[in-house]
């Protein structure tokens, strides 16, 4: 199963495919320049990859954690760092880093304006979270997860909740568990579990509240099955399977409500990783 994981899974131990040098940023809106064009801006203070980017309420962006390639004996460096992006003047400033090591953690802006990061791969996969404060650039502890977790997602709900929601847990497979994080209180409850074990999926909050869980791997490989989460009565419900069984994919609302996935990998006819360009769009109100 490790085998087929996408590139950034190597970091677990694995051999790295491809050096991160050349990592760069782009974002639009730094210059005036033609519509539909990206130009560089400035880099990052460190190179990372399978980190987390937050768009802050000030407008800032928060980078944090990740993976680099500084680590002569592993060749591999789980980053603790993060650092926070000036569209206004496009230059990285380093903030205060966290008190963990992570990548393929999430980060969630809370309607505080902080930012919560939960879980993510160290040297072992964690279950510590930890809240950003932007107003004074450090890291808070907070209450740690029910279950050790990365390539998880986490979902800011309409009541102020997050939820979290599958990925890959101490022994590296894929589980089924969830749970919500209360910031009022800084603690985790378990909710209903899922209904396949996914991880590396995406998760997007539709217009009705509900949470829509896009395929991911699952036990057996990449898995089909599409759920929806329901906050009124904490439980999960299968919906129609995805067109393609992918991870490593993308999701995004569209203005009409709904869902539109692309691209991603698939098996190939020996066995083998192939990615491709797939697209399908999801209904919620049919859901087909």
């Amino acid at each position: 199963m490790e085998h087929d994981k996408v590139s950034w899974r190597l970091a677990k131990g694995w051999p790295l495919a491809a050096t991160v040098a050349g990592l760069a940023v782009s974002l639009a809106g730094i210059q005036p320049a033609e519509a539909g064009v990206f130009h560089p801006t400035g880099p990052m203070n460190n190179a990372r990859q399978v980190h987390t980017a937050t768009l802050l309420a000030n407008g800032k962006v928060l980078v944090a954690g990740g993976y680099s390639t500084n680590n002569p004996l592993s060749g591999v460096e789980t980053l603790s760092s993060a650092e926070v992006f000036d569209p206004a003047t496009g230059t990285w400033t380093v903030t205060g880093a966290m008190s963990d090591r992570r990548s393929g953690h999430t980060a969630t802006l809370l309607p505080s304006g902080k930012v919560l990061v939960a879980g993510g791969y160290s040297t072992n996969i964690l279950s510590s979270a930890e809240v950003f404060d932007p107003t004074t650039g450090t890291w808070t502890p907070t209450g740690a997860m029910h279950t050790s977790r990365d390539g998880h997602t986490a979902t800011l709900l309409t009541n102020g909740k997050v939820l979290v929601a599958g990925g890959d847990g101490t022994n590296s497979d894929p589980v089924v568990s969830a749970e919500l994080y209360d910031p009022a209180t800084g603690t985790w409850t378990e909710t209903g579990a899922l209904n396949e074990a996914h991880s590396w999926h995406k998760a997007i909050l539709l217009g009705n509240g509900k949470v829509l869980i896009v395929a991911g791997y699952g036990l057996t490989g990449y898995a089909f099955l599409t759920e929806l989460y329901d906050p009124a009565t904490g439980t999960w419900s299968p919906t129609v399977d995805s067109f393609y069984a992918l991870g490593g994919h993308r999701a995004a609302l569209l203005p009409n409500g709904q869902v539109l996935a692309t691209g991603g990998f698939q098996y190939g006819t020996f066995g083998n990783r192939v990615g491709g360009s797939w697209a399908s769009v999801f209904d919620p109100t049919s859901a087909t």
